[in-house]
């Protein structure tokens, strides 16, 4: 097959209104044409997915769930005298101090006290009412 078109163009009686490739592949049909369409589809489809992605999954501030005796006190304070402090003189959104919050004083305590893991988060509702993050707990998504 490709040695007659490869003879032909040596002896220099090819057509050169035809495309080799053409004569290969064939002209664009109906099998051509659902090929072209589901590939299509599937690109689109995955445009949207991946756009979707930036809104479903927008940086949301988060932080350890306060205790029912201390919910009436502000998130600033709350991460003051509970989160430790990373190195980058951020607090530490899943890490709490380990001390006794029923009767917290509103100072904060040293850094070295001892730390222990978050078990609930709130979620900021300030850009979003409800959000992805608010159910990461539920799909153990880290």
């Amino acid at each position: 097959m490709f040695q007659k078109g490869y003879d032909q163009e040596k002896q220099g009686n090819v057509d050169k209104s035809r495309d080799m490739q053409t004569e290969l592949t064939g002209e664009f049909g109906p099998w051509q044409g659902s090929i072209f369409t589901i590939l299509a589809l599937s690109i689109v489809i995955h445009g949207w997915q991946m756009m979707a992605n930036k809104f479903l999954t927008y940086p949301i501030d988060h932080w350890c769930e306060r205790p029912k005796n201390l919910e009436n006190i502000s998130v600033e304070v709350w991460l003051n005298i509970s989160s430790p402090k990373l190195s980058d003189g951020s607090h530490d959104r899943c890490n709490v101090l380990d001390i006794d919050y029923s009767k917290p004083a509103l100072d904060r305590p040293s850094e070295d006290t001892s730390k222990i893991e978050c078990t609930k988060w709130e979620y900021d509702e300030n850009t979003f009412q409800v959000h992805f993050l608010a159910y990461k707990h539920v799909y153990k998504i880290e």
